[in-house]
């Protein structure tokens, strides 16, 4: 791509984060492009994003819980940051519209630390299966006390927890027993292996969760102002906002132009192995026909 002065009156493009989501608003206002990096439905009509939305989230959720696991006392505990809050409440509405509303829907916050009232809750519940919208250490922690506490029933994480902080928090083990509603990790997407190749030659790392979109994201946005000739936001996000079938290394991108959501956005159930890896379930990919690499992941 030839690099391009921005045009005057054009700021450059912006990326919202989930931290920053409160900006959007703002960018839009002042007439910038957006890419947004996030998943609360409150940040949908804000420029594009290649991520999976909650409202594409929770019914992936809701027919794990009630078509597979035949769960019909879900006990919910929830952090209330905005994404975990809207993915709990989509599901809770979702879970009482099949019939099944929640035994016990606990909030937490962010850091809190002293779970020990949360569990005790859950467990007078008496569920079949704990779920679990938190983030990284909290969510481990927590599925680490329910096992302990012997809460009894199944185990479900939602995305925001996925990645090493969970695993590490809960333990291998306990990690092992929970299933969890995320993204393909690197590996595991059939296109994305020479990303995963560069990658760890350049890094000496593993990609992380979230790496593979932010790539898709900005190869999005490159596309887009080279297409448009410069930054002009009307050009620049007129072509983000039509954007069908553009092959990216996380499958292929079509966006919905009235809400900026990727349409078929890959959620997946997934595993974690004796390595505190993720792993794509195969039940789950045999039965929605999701494409997995010939290679081996670790």
């Amino acid at each position: 791509m030839t690099r391009r002065r921005p045009q005057p009156g054009s700021p450059p493009p912006k990326a919202c984060w989930p931290s920053t989501s409160s900006a959007c608003p703002i960018y839009r206002s002042g007439g910038v492009s957006i890419v947004r990096l996030t998943s609360a439905g409150t940040t949908q009509g804000f420029g594009v994003t290649t991520q999976p939305m909650d409202v594409q989230v929770a019914p992936v959720e809701a027919t794990e819980i009630t078509q597979v696991l035949h769960a019909t006392r879900v006990a919910m505990v929830y952090d209330t940051s905005t994404y975990t809050a809207g993915i709990a409440g989509r599901l809770r509405d979702l879970l009482t519209t099949a019939g099944h509303p929640p035994v016990a829907f606990q909030p937490i916050t962010e850091g809190q630390g002293d779970f020990s009232g949360v569990i005790s809750a859950v467990a007078a519940s008496h569920p079949d299966l704990v779920y679990i919208a938190a983030y990284g250490a909290d969510a481990g922690q927590i599925a680490r006390l329910a096992s302990q506490s012997n809460v009894g029933g199944g185990c479900l994480v939602d995305l925001a927890a996925q990645g090493p902080d969970f695993v590490g928090a809960a333990t291998v083990p306990v990690a092992q027993r929970c299933l969890n509603s995320g993204v393909p990790p690197a590996q595991q997407f059939a296109g994305a292996s020479q990303y995963v190749t560069n990658y760890t030659s350049a890094f000496h790392a593993t990609p992380g969760t979230w790496g593979t979109f932010t790539y898709d994201s900005m190869k999005l946005l490159a596309q887009a102002v080279t297409e448009a000739r410069g930054w002009s936001e009307a050009a620049v996000q007129s072509r983000l906002d039509h954007i069908v079938n553009y092959q990216g290394i996380t499958g292929a991108i079509t966006i919905e132009p009235k809400t900026g959501n990727r349409a078929n956005s890959p959620v997946v159930i997934l595993d974690v192995n004796a390595s505190g890896n993720y792993l794509i379930n195969r039940v789950w990919a045999q039965t929605a026909g999701f494409p997995l690499p010939t290679v081996t992941s670790p």
